[in-house]
């Protein structure tokens, strides 16, 4: 992983690999085991809980492979543990459920959903949050894809829809290509806009290639997503 800081001197050198990412080094995970817990209000809350963590689990391993070591720890000994996540049941306003990464050293948080507005793969999206993927268009060469209409988004929202500054860089060439099937790409139309008939992202290849709507629902882990998810952890 390259700073991009070192990528005027690696140009000078004639290194000109380097691709972009929109994944965020102060939230990689940098061990293979991932130790979790649960925490729930009741003992049905977290019989459903446990439930929706192992088919999300059996699932993440049926896409990506036995990439990740699953290590379920009980609640009252995971404050010792330097990192994990916790695993949620979704509470409002949120009702598709959240991913909330942190730095190491802390625990990340995903919330899931069991509402049938939702699916496993609305679920997966929270989980791959927390160990730094995001959507492409926070990419540093994303203008050489897609277009972001900043005079259709919010003002206050203009922020989530920067490039992110603390993405690596890579010359591994599964980051050469744009991702517009990522899961976790923003789509075209979103709650973030002020019209919400016009776009607030549109690809610049002129063809359809990023989902249409906020609906979590019908989406997959991308062919990229999946040689991501398996660079990280091997």
């Amino acid at each position: 992983m390259i700073s991009s800081k070192f990528l005027p001197l690696m140009f000078f050198l004639g290194i000109d690999t380097i691709y972009y990412t929109s994944i965020n080094t102060e939230f990689l995970w940098t061990t293979k085991t991932v130790d979790y817990t649960l925490t729930a209000k009741n003992e049905e809350s977290l019989s459903t809980l446990r439930d929706l963590v192992q088919k999300l689990l059996d699932q993440f391993e049926k896409d990506v492979g036995p990439v990740v070591l699953w290590n379920e720890v009980p609640w009252e000994k995971s404050s010792s543990l330097e990192r994990y996540i916790i695993f949620e049941l979704k509470p409002e306003p949120w009702p598709c459920g959240r991913g909330l990464p942190v730095p190491t050293g802390s625990p990340s948080t995903v919330v899931l959903s069991n509402s049938t507005n939702c699916d496993i793969y609305t679920n997966m999206a929270h989980l791959i949050e927390v160990f730094g993927m995001d959507s492409p268009h926070f990419r540093f060469d994303r203008d050489n894809f897609v277009q972001i209409h900043f005079e259709n988004i919010l003002e206050i929202d203009h922020q989530i829809h920067n490039k992110c500054p603390g993405c690596f860089t890579s010359e591994n060439i599964i980051f050469k290509d744009y991702d517009y099937q990522s899961l976790l790409h923003y789509p075209k139309y979103s709650r973030y806009a002020i019209n919400s008939s016009l776009p607030i992202i549109t690809e610049r290849n002129g063809k359809s290639l990023i989902r249409e709507s906020d609906d979590p629902k019908g989406r997959k882990l991308s062919d990229i997503d999946i040689k991501i998810l398996q660079y990280l952890f091997t």
